[in-house]
């Protein structure tokens, strides 16, 4: 298995693929929870970020030791500091338009995609800023938003990261052979 292609679902035991349902279905309740809240108060608490985060850290731990290869887990770390440092970086050349909960968002999500392939998180966040740059351009051609406008970041964060991990699966991602 080369290590920068992530993971091999042919090598996953029972527990492995128990481990990846998990974090499936904890990133799609978490996600939709934090989706909802962003788009009503436009803040992602910190608890289920980190839940979320945690959720990666623990799937792929499981992952890497079922599997007998460390790549997953090393991959969703590399994936995971990928992302916060990016979304920190866009933070700041955003000049705080990027909120904190959405870079922590971004680090949690690089932590959930990452064990795919260490690709993966960075696409899901171009993936993210294309959606929410089209949706915004969107709303201020149908005159529905100006220049101050702020627009919940965390459900564009959210659909790119699920973008990219369906891309993964169909063999379309940076990073799989």
């Amino acid at each position: 298995m080369d290590p920068w292609d992530g993971l091999d679902m042919q090598t996953l035991g029972l527990a492995g693929w128990g481990a990846v349902v998990l974090l499936v279905l904890t990133w799609a309740l978490v996600g939709t929870l934090l989706w909802r809240e962003d788009l009503r108060s436009h803040r992602l608490p910190r608890r289920p970020v980190w839940m979320l985060g945690a959720s990666g850290v623990f799937g792929w731990a499981v992952v890497s030791t079922d599997s007998g290869s460390p790549w997953p887990a090393v991959s969703a770390a590399l994936g995971g500091g990928l992302s916060w440092a990016s979304g920190l970086a866009l933070r700041a050349a955003g000049r705080g338009a990027l909120g904190r909960g959405d870079v922590r968002l971004s680090g949690a999500l690089g932590l959930v995609t990452g064990g795919l392939g260490w690709a993966v998180p960075l696409a899901g966040l171009t993936a993210s800023l294309l959606l929410g740059g089209a949706w915004a351009l969107a709303l201020v051609l149908t005159g529905r938003a100006r220049g101050a406008h702020r627009i919940p970041f965390g459900p564009f964060l959210l659909a790119g990261a699920a973008v990219a991990a369906v891309a993964w699966g169909s063999g379309t991602s940076p990073g799989v052979a």
